[in-house]
């Protein structure tokens, strides 16, 4: 666009000043045609100081022949019939000739009369006495305008007007012409400009289908059957479009893109309370839950983003009939709402004086929750077991921590405990302040300040922002070591090394990173680090999720976004652990990485890693597996339901525990919920069992109703001893039910910590150093950035990082 301005620009300057010249030559040429009309004039009067009182011309003398010479010469003395030499002649003639004006009769030197052709000839003569008389007319209106005031001046005012157009015509010439060339000029690029554009994009299938789309849009919203929402119609097509490339690449409207900005810096202006509408319908089973909360979720997006793969986002059910809607708040933040009084479990049932019962969905709750910040929000709730209470919380900027709990473990082994539950713009600054906390901690105790060991908690997490991931990484991994990179198709590639010195020294601290199923994305980055360098252990059941793409997000207009994939990421050793190959798209054409298409890489030490499969855990300890009873409990929310109960009935004592006798009113509560129908225990198998029925429907097998209910029985009776069989775990889950609606999440997760099998050998193999050192290869003659590979005649190989092509310093 530019570059067709200045040429227009250009052209009108050079075309202006081709005018100007041109014109100042034709100017030129008219003044020499002006100089001819001012000799003819003076002719005339010369012509008229020779007639006599009588009215006849002295004829004869020399002044009279030029001037009648003039006079024909410039009042057409061509004949158009005449050659060259008659118009020679005629000059002749016109010299000898004598006229008598006064009788009106000219005549030749011989004393004959002219013909008509001679009559003809002096015309012009007597048009310049026509003209004489017209003057004298002039006069005559002259003087009359003269005479009357009001035509006087508006005849001045014109004269003046005249006057000023004659001095300045050249200018407005000049001005006309130019302004009109621009114009057509301008006129000319432009539809050459649009011209071209048309035929160069003629044939882009991306013109095309935007066409395409403009049209089908407007022929449904214009002419469809029914009226229709163009907006919900375009978003719709959108999101199918970009579901056919990865579950990572979505459309976000006004609504999601700004959710999306509060999950990426995890603040947001509200009270720190999460909410959750509860709806039991009877006679179906487990009860359906649609949660909103004050706060955002927990999905993060940004440039250089990496998803949660697990995040599902609910989607609210609508009832065919519409209910009184009622509002449980399921989760308080410590530090918020949960240090001004409000409860997991607490019914809300007005928000400033608004009752609850008016409003028609979670989100209005939600946005009535939110507000001004400094204003403070006046909620009335009904808590089990105490009754009303109105309960009084500021509206402030709330940050969600990514760190969920810093601890050092019991004992003297100065062994430290970190959970990260996510990456956000300030988790490397939580895990900086959680590392100095815990050594100060030890400093306290009496000890030198160093940690013997760290445990970093990644299970869960489901990643976030990449430049979050490398800060994080940055306090573990020496200076100068690469931490990741990143390279696309479109993308500029990029190597992310440490330039700091770490807070943490791996010669004086072992490291232990926890991770499972849903360990993904940034978290991935880290514990790739980690593991790659030879840093730490990573323990899991198996592997981690294997994401190994990044997504950039592109602001649109209108408040919207594109979240997009741009690019894969790599660790120190070269490898990508993307375990889905989405190259031709997403859905069936999705597949995962075989075992016989990954690529093995090798640490710094010269251990063997893979590609394509996520990270491996280098100590595998299995995940207890919860029993189809506990997921039952877990899912339909009962759990919750009976610690309810039990708040009504008592009172939260230190000594907390779930006695035999309490296990036991809980299973009562149970069995009598699933006689009247309001949990069905088989809902874990329902899909199957319908998928069941209708097979033996299709193939037309005589089986009874009854049966299907005989076997739904059978599974009940096998459920109920479950409760026997997994009585520790089901104890475990009802006491943090109950507990819940007590203690910060802080508390809770501290507690858990006894039991949980894999923090336990995490704490075991980090009081070993002969077995940590082991796993990681140390000691073992490899020394520096040797890497040791094994070929398959089972001969040890050493060979430099350079040799296995482990190359990440590339400049891309």
């Amino acid at each position: 666009t530019i570059m067709q301005l200045c040429k227009t620009l250009i052209s009108y300057i050079i075309i202006t000043h081709t005018i100007v010249w041109a014109f100042t030559t034709h100017r030129g040429r008219l003044s020499s045609g002006n100089h001819c009309l001012i000799q003819n004039a003076r002719d005339i009067s010369n012509l008229k100081q020779l007639q006599n009182q009588d009215g006849s011309v002295s004829v004869g003398t020399r002044s009279t022949h030029r001037t009648r010479l003039n006079l024909w010469k410039n009042f057409s003395f061509n004949n158009a019939n005449n050659n060259e030499d008659d118009e020679s002649s005629d000059f002749d003639r016109l010299g000898k000739k004598s006229s008598a004006v006064g009788s009106g009769r000219d005549k030749n030197v011989n004393g004959e009369e002219d013909d008509g052709d001679s009559s003809k000839k002096i015309n012009p003569f007597k048009t310049m006495l026509q003209n004489e008389r017209i003057t004298e007319l002039n006069s005559s209106i002259v003087n009359i305008v003269r005479s009357n005031e009001f035509l006087s001046k508006i005849a001045s005012y014109v004269q003046e007007f005249v006057d000023r157009v004659e001095q300045n015509i050249s200018n407005i010439k000049l001005v006309l012409l130019s302004f009109s060339t621009g114009i057509a000029l301008t006129v000319g690029v432009l539809l050459y400009a649009v011209a071209t554009t048309v035929s160069l994009e003629d044939g882009n299938p991306v013109t095309e289908s935007t066409a395409l789309m403009e049209t089908i849009l407007t022929d449904l919203s214009e002419g469809y059957v029914d009226e229709v929402d163009s907006r919900t119609l375009f978003e719709t097509g959108v999101s199918a479009m970009l579901s056919s490339l990865d579950p990572y690449t979505e459309f976000e409207n006004v609504k999601d893109a700004e959710a999306m900005q509060e999950s990426i810096s995890s603040r947001y202006g509200g009270i720190g309370l999460v909410i959750q509408e509860v709806r039991d319908e009877k006679g179906k089973g487990d009860l359906t839950v649609d949660q909103s909360g004050d706060e955002a979720d927990t999905g993060f997006d940004e440039e250089d983003f990496l998803e949660d793969p697990t995040n599902v986002s609910s989607k609210t059910k609508k009832d065919d009939k519409e209910k009184e809607l009622k509002i449980r708040a399921v989760k308080a933040f410590e530090g918020f709402a949960f240090d001004f009084g409000m409860r997991t479990g607490d019914l809300l049932v007005a928000v400033d004086g608004t009752p609850i019962k008016s409003f028609k969905s979670v989100d209005e709750v939600r946005n009535k929750l939110r507000g001004e910040i400094g204003t403070v929000a006046k909620i009335d709730v009904i808590r089990d077991g105490v009754g009303p209470l109105t309960v009084e919380v500021p509206r402030q900027v709330v940050k969600i921590p990514d760190v969920k709990l810093s601890k050092l473990m019991p004992g003297n082994d100065d062994i430290g405990y970190i959970q990260l539950s996510s990456f956000t713009t300030d988790t490397g600054l939580e895990m900086r302040n959680a590392i100095l906390d815990l050594q100060s901690q030890i400093l306290e105790r009496g000890g030198n300040g160093e940690l013997n060991g760290l445990i970093i908690d990644l299970r869960g997490n489901p990643g976030g922002l990449l430049t979050s991931a490398v800060d994080v990484a940055s306090l573990f991994v020496p200076r100068g070591s690469d931490i990741v990179s990143a390279k696309g198709r479109g993308f500029p590639g990029v190597l992310y090394r440490s330039r700091v010195e770490p807070l943490i020294s791996s010669q004086k601290t072992k490291l232990a990173v926890l991770i499972n199923g849903n360990t993904a994305s940034a978290a991935e980055i880290l514990s790739g680090a980690i593991q790659d360098l030879d840093l730490g252990v990573i323990v899991g059941s198996d592997r981690s999720y294997g994401k190994g793409l990044v997504q950039n997000v592109q602001e649109l207009p209108y408040s919207t976004a594109l979240k997009y994939t741009v690019a894969k990421y790599y660790t120190p050793s070269g490898r990508c652990i993307q375990s889905i190959d989405y190259k031709d798209g997403n859905g069936k054409k999705a597949v995962k990485v075989s075992e016989k298409d990954k690529n093995v890489f090798y640490t710094r030490s010269g251990r063997e890693v893979k590609d394509g499969g996520g990270i491996e855990a280098d100590l595998k300890v299995p995940a207890p597996s919860a029993s189809a009873l506990e997921v039952t409990l877990l899912r339909s929310g009962i759990l919750k339901d009976f610690a309810s109960e039990w708040s009504k009935k008592n009172q939260l004592t230190d000594n907390f525990s779930v006695t035999d006798q309490l296990y036991r009113e809980f299973q009562a509560y149970v069995n009598d919920k699933h006689k009247a129908g309001d949990i069905n225990l088989t809902a874990i198998y329902a899909g199957p069992l319908k998928q069941l029925q209708r097979s033996l429907e299709e193939s037309k097998y005589q089986i009874s109703k009854s049966e299907l209910k005989s076997l739904e029985s059978d599974i009940v009776r096998e459920m109920i001893k479950d409760f026997d069989k997994y009585a520790k775990d089901i104890k475990e889950d009802l006491s943090n039910a109950i507990l819940d609606r007590y203690l910060p999440d802080s508390l809770l997760l501290s507690r858990s910590l006894k039991t949980d099998v894999q923090v336990n050998a995490a704490l075991k193999l980090l009081k070993n150093t002969n077995e940590f050192n082991q796993l990681l290869a140390r000691n073992t003659g490899v020394e520096g950035d040797n890497l040791a590979r094994i070929d398959s005649s089972g001969v040890t190989t050493s060979k430099t990082a350079e040799d296995l092509g482990v190359r990440l310093n590339l400049n891309w």
